[in-house]
């Protein structure tokens, strides 16, 4: 049994769906006498589209492995944001310190371009200390958390203070809620005071550590890398993956501390997904007239940030049937899958993912099925198309196996119910798949309870009552 992976191309040879010219142009653009920087470039597609892909193909060429040990003629660096969101410090904090890392890296970073001069090695290896330093003392200072207070180095109303916090029961480190439900009057008033002047000390060393990594590293990029006519490309893949926090605030990294001459960023999202995540992120609030009113319009927050955007255009019929050729080109493929091909022309979308998706689901099930009737794999080539593409039609045909044939009839305009209509209606592709030979109509009824138990054995949801 064949299965097909999920892993983005990582060069142009290994190329199925033409999209060289879109890494050529796109390369052009990035490396040509022409570029200016900084630049922002957002590649925009839906997940499965192969936004990774390209990104990686473009990379490649970009950034080819030195001959013979020589140093490398470009910067560049990877940042999986879906990884990195997952870790317990912020996003936009791993990003920068992904950029310093890559800038100190000894095969690939400034390391390998100024080996020959041990004073400069020295001064870069200062500046990267530095600006390690600087994220890690921001880091430490913003994870102090709640409000706190050191009661013996306050003031002289902490002695007496000191002595009846003891006595209430709560720890030497108090947060500013449960302080204030035991306080009232002027103890209250002080110390509220206290802590807010521990906060304003907080964030200033915060800042002022934020400042110096800011001011560090424009001066090494522009010593380092726009002095020796270098560009330092930063891929971030997955933005859309992350929580909208996270996110929102790897792109304003991008914006107020990476926008420096001398680099260049590569985003790859999906636009409609992280424009929502802004929405959460920045949400509408009530006006004077108690109208609510956004307080950041998504689009143009986004085009502040990406100054070239470009979105992925949708696969050709040539090419998904391009594609569907190499999938199939495999000596262990199932023998009935070929038969189904037409139906998955007609029903998946031109995307990636979703084709090898259903290839796995349908070579899972046609080995378990074990049968020789190439007419049964197409049916089962349909209800399988149903159940990865088409929801709303599968909910119905889980519940009752006899919808298959009133989706069937509702295809051919034979009528039916009100709901069984309008998903007909909406979905265009499930209406010329029901269309197709064979038809479910031939079926007896309980082979087509069969063929929908069958498949539930890969479903991802629970089964839905009828509506």
């Amino acid at each position: 049994m064949s299965t097909w992976s999920d892993n983005p191309v990582q060069s142009t040879t290994d190329d199925r769906l033409d999209r060289a010219k879109i890494v050529g142009a796109l390369e052009n653009v990035l490396t040509g006498s022409g570029l200016s920087t900084p630049l922002v470039l957002g590649v925009y597609g839906s997940w499965g589209d192969g936004k990774t892909s390209v990104m990686r193909m473009l990379q490649s060429r970009i950034d080819p492995e030195p001959q013979g040990g020589g140093a490398p003629k470009s910067l560049t660096l990877w940042f999986d944001a879906w990884k990195y969101a997952r870790s317990e410090q912020a996003l936009w904090r791993a990003l920068l310190l992904a950029v310093v890392e890559a800038l100190g890296d000894a095969e690939k970073g400034l390391p390998k371009l100024i080996q020959q001069s041990p004073q400069l090695q020295a001064k870069l290896e200062e500046d990267l200390q530095t600006l390690r330093e600087s994220l890690y003392r921001s880091q430490s200072v913003t994870e102090k958390g709640d409000l706190q207070l050191n009661w013996g180095a306050a003031v002289p109303f902490a002695i007496d203070m000191g002595l009846r916090v003891a006595t209430l029961g709560m720890a030497d480190k108090l947060n500013l809620p449960g302080l204030l439900g035991k306080l009232s009057g002027k103890d209250a008033e002080k110390a509220l005071k206290l802590f807010e002047q521990q906060e304003i000390t907080r964030y200033r060393e915060q800042v002022k550590s934020l400042e110096q990594f800011q001011e560090t590293l424009k001066t090494l990029i522009a010593r380092e890398v726009t002095e020796r006519g270098l560009v330092l490309y930063v891929f971030i893949d997955d933005l859309d993956r992350c929580l909208p926090e996270d996110a929102v605030g790897a792109l304003e990294a991008v914006k107020l501390f990476l926008d420096l001459e001398g680099c260049a960023f590569i985003l790859g999202m999906d636009r409609d997904v992280v424009q929502r995540g802004i929405l959460v992120r920045y949400p509408p609030v009530k006006g004077p007239d108690d109208k609510v009113v956004s307080r950041v319009d998504p689009q143009q927050y986004l085009d502040k940030i990406i100054q070239m955007p470009f979105s992925l255009p949708p696969l050709t019929t040539w090419q998904i049937q391009q594609y569907l050729n190499d999938l199939f080109d495999r000596p262990s493929v199932h023998p009935h899958l070929s038969s189904c091909r037409n139906l998955i022309e007609i029903a998946a979308p031109p995307n990636p993912r979703t084709l090898k998706r259903v290839l796995n689901v349908l070579s899972l099930l046609l080995t378990l099925d074990d049968t020789s009737d190439a007419e049964r794999a197409q049916h089962l080539a349909k209800v399988v198309l149903m159940q990865v593409l088409f929801e709303a039609a599968y909910d119905l045909v889980s519940v009752d196996p006899e919808n298959l044939v009133a989706l069937e009839k509702a295809a051919q305009d034979q009528g039916g119910k009100e709901d069984i209509m309008a998903i007909i209606e909406n979905h265009p592709r499930l209406n010329e798949l029901l269309q197709q030979q064979p038809l479910f109509t031939g079926m007896g009824q309980m082979s087509r309870a069969m063929l929908v138990s069958q498949t539930e054995i890969t479903s991802e949801r629970p089964r839905t009552k009828a509506s």
